[in-house]
């Protein structure tokens, strides 16, 4: 559920804990990712410190996929 909601509030332009934990309140998307849960902004904070590592794979996976990088 974390990882759909940041996800999807990267996407839409909002980075910082705070803002994403206010969104979850006012956006409807978020909502439904957010399976109609809203953890606290030190919540949101603290998974993404503990799960910085798999971000970034995950970032730089899905931009390969999406062709936007290439190495080599």
């Amino acid at each position: 559920m974390m990882v759909k909601v940041l996800l999807y509030a990267y996407a839409i332009g909002t980075f910082s804990s705070r803002g994403i934990a206010a969104k979850l309140h006012e956006d409807v998307a978020l909502r439904v990712f957010g399976a109609g849960n809203f953890p606290a902004q030190r919540t949101i904070a603290d998974f993404r410190v503990r799960h910085l590592e798999e971000f970034q794979d995950l970032f730089v996976q899905m931009a390969r996929e999406a062709g936007l990088v290439k190495l080599g």
